[in-house]
């Protein structure tokens, strides 16, 4: 009896400090991009309102893995510190003004005075883990729509792909995944004939 006494009190010693360890801490992390853009000599006669980005249901704060065409999954303890939409978004408007592309940024959103629109869609958030290989995904489309008509006037599908150095350095690789593909956008941007040949309205109204 009292061994039987004795084991039973050593696993109830067990439960209860089992349940005061502490749980695993869950790490948070930033997007930190630096799309290198060049400034324009001559800035286009527009106003632009960046809008939201729309992006798959799965692209929240957990970090999302993909192996293979089809499987996905989650971190629970590795997270993004805010919506990859929202650091997405942020660093675009960044981009666009410090290159100076448009005579007006809209910083906020929803202009109801601006000439253009850009609508954005991230295709693309991932850490992909191919064999031996890690890298960090990121692709986009990105349009721009006159805000008088509602029409398309110029869309580009942007990619980039960079290895993940090491263990938690997923922050790092998708920093300069989302940089490269900004970049290339702003560039096509600013060569889109398209766009150069909308009317704009003064930038002070």
């Amino acid at each position: 009896m009292r061994t039987i006494l004795t084991g039973l009190a050593g696993l109830l010693i067990m439960i209860i400090l089992g349940g005061c360890r502490s749980p695993r801490p869950t790490d948070y992390y930033l997007l930190h991009p630096e799309p290198v853009v060049p400034a324009v000599t001559e800035p286009l006669p527009l106003a632009v309102d960046v809008s939201d980005f729309r992006v798959p249901l799965r692209y929240q704060d957990r970090m999302v893995f993909r192996r293979g065409t089809y499987r996905v999954g989650f971190y629970e303890h590795s997270r993004w510190a805010e919506l990859p939409a929202i650091m997405v978004r942020r660093a675009l408007i960044d981009a666009l003004d410090r290159s100076g592309l448009f005579s007006r940024l809209e910083m906020i959103g929803q202009d109801p005075r601006a000439d253009i629109s850009l609508l954005a869609e991230i295709l693309s958030f991932d850490q992909v883990i191919e064999g031996e290989e890690i890298r960090a995904e990121f692709s986009m489309i990105l349009e721009a729509v006159r805000a008088d008509t509602g029409s398309a006037v110029w869309s580009g599908r942007f990619v980039s792909s960079v290895p993940q150095e090491g263990a938690g350095e997923l922050a790092k690789a998708m920093s300069a995944a989302v940089a490269g593909a900004l970049a290339r956008a702003v560039e096509e941007l600013a060569a889109a004939e398209e766009l150069r040949s909308l009317p704009g309205k003064p930038a002070a109204r």
